[in-house]
């Protein structure tokens, strides 16, 4: 047999058991999202203000680009440029930038995103055009220090920036290695300054390809396959590093191409991602914050502009008022989709097609639409298996915190008793029957709420 189908199959049969652990953004046609090799410049935004002085976050800006920007399979020099900034998204034939801002004065979209990212891309091919970071200074305090100086709850602006510097370059989350920058969960006391291994493998399968074509346009000399880094040594080893380890000792007896290599092998695991930071909360405050609960079928989905940005609204027929007023539509307006050609990923937006039965959590914007509580968070998709009673389901691939610490991407789903949690609620799904779920709703609403800290 040629050495080159050992790599083949070895590889094949030792992934096939486990999935990598980190993703990469994709289209709605399931293109990966990634920038074009070169130069992408960055610019921070002076209006809305600054959460931080601005020196010093320009500092942490240029600390946590560098930090990717240090890896040998980024193509990418990420630089921050002086120029005064074109507008926030991004607009055919327009002046264009890429932008870091903070809003303090309003903040226009779900108060429990601490942060957002917004990535246009080319839907034809995947090529990113604008990526803009959004800081919520509105409804979060944020710090520049690793630890607190005070006990008022505060978030490190560092390891929250560097996580969606991450999402900026087409980055996803790594769901099994906490101590990965692209971890989905953080608490308001933890603080990343390194990329963990995760980290790399996630840059190296998004942009390696196209670092290898443009060292071989320059006339330099391509690598072999070669591992990056080492199989993570607390955590344990997995199938996936076992089969990079093999992969790259029969790769280099046969002679292969570095990308050829690498491709084959982490293709077998990629999914889609997310780029947006949410605050979690139980099903019981969830309903006591809700101006209504309402259950109904999605009958339209339609995108539009609104200003430099794409917008998606979901038209609800409602079926039941659980609490609060209701009328006999409700139209959800979220950031995001695809319209002529060009595409807005902001990951943690709900995606329902029509006739989609839902449970949504309610509240007006500032703008006057109604909103999910918590993106989506807020909602609950219905499920009615044969001869089992109807259960609703919520689930995200965004990043999200609790202000109880963090969360685990990997717990069972939780129990309810008498609307009261009695276990961590999981990262990818939670389950809840229907008359449960109504229950507990109309029983926090009656009670008074938690003696706690409110922002």
């Amino acid at each position: 047999m040629h050495p080159c189908r050992i790599v083949v199959c070895v590889c094949v049969l030792l992934l096939a058991g486990r999935a990598l652990a980190f993703e990469v953004k994709r289209s709605e046609e399931g293109t990966p999202l990634r920038w074009t090799p070169g130069t992408v410049e960055y610019h921070l935004d002076p209006l809305g203000g600054f959460p931080v002085p601005a020196g010093k976050l320009a500092s942490i800006l240029d600390e946590v680009f560098g930090t990717w920007a240090a890896l040998p399979y980024l193509p990418l020099t990420l630089v921050r440029s002086e120029d005064r900034p074109g507008g926030f998204g991004y607009e055919f034939g327009a002046k264009n930038a890429n932008v870091v801002r903070s809003a303090s004065e309003s903040w226009d979209y779900d108060a429990d995103a601490l942060m957002l990212t917004f990535v246009h891309y080319r839907t034809s091919d995947g090529i990113i055009l604008d990526a803009d970071i959004l800081i919520n200074g509105v409804n979060y305090r944020w710090r520049d220090t690793a630890k607190a100086d005070t006990e008022e709850t505060s978030f490190d602006l560092h390891t929250c920036l560097l996580h969606e510097a991450g999402h900026f370059l087409g980055l996803g989350h790594s769901e099994d290695h906490p101590e990965a920058v692209m971890y989905p969960s953080t608490a308001p006391d933890e603080a990343k300054r390194e990329l963990a291994e995760d980290d790399v493998h996630a840059i190296a399968f998004l942009y390696k390809e196209a670092a290898e074509e443009t060292e071989e346009e320059n006339g330099l000399p391509l690598g072999g396959c070669q591992a990056i880094g080492t199989p993570p040594s607390d955590h344990g080893a997995t199938r996936t590093g076992v089969g990079l380890l093999v992969l790259v000792g029969l790769a280099a007896a046969c002679r292969c191409r570095g990308r050829a290599c690498l491709l084959l092998a982490v293709t077998l695991a990629s999914s889609t991602a997310s780029a947006t930071l949410l605050l979690y909360r139980p099903l019981p405050e969830l309903a006591r914050i809700a101006d209504r609960v309402v259950r109904g079928h999605v009958v339209e989905v339609r995108s539009q502009r609104s200003g430099r940005i794409i917008v998606t609204d979901t038209v609800l027929r409602v079926e039941e008022c659980i609490a609060g007023p209701c009328n006999p539509f409700v139209v959800l307006r979220q950031p995001g989709g695809e319209l002529d050609g060009v595409g807005l990923s902001i990951e943690g937006t709900l995606r329902a097609r029509p006739g989609t039965e839902l449970i949504v959590f309610l509240r007006r914007s500032q703008a006057g639409h109604d909103t999910l509580i918590g993106m989506e968070l807020g909602a609950f998709r219905v499920k009615r298996p044969k001869g089992r009673p109807a259960v609703a389901v919520r689930s995200t691939k965004a990043a999200f915190v609790s202000e109880s610490g963090t969360l685990s991407a990997k717990h069972t789903p939780p129990r309810w008793d008498n609307g009261q949690a009695m276990a961590v609620p999981s990262f990818f799904r939670e389950e809840v029957t229907l008359e449960t779920l109504r229950h507990t709703v109309r029983q926090a609403r009656q009670a008074p709420p938690p003696d706690r800290c409110v922002r």
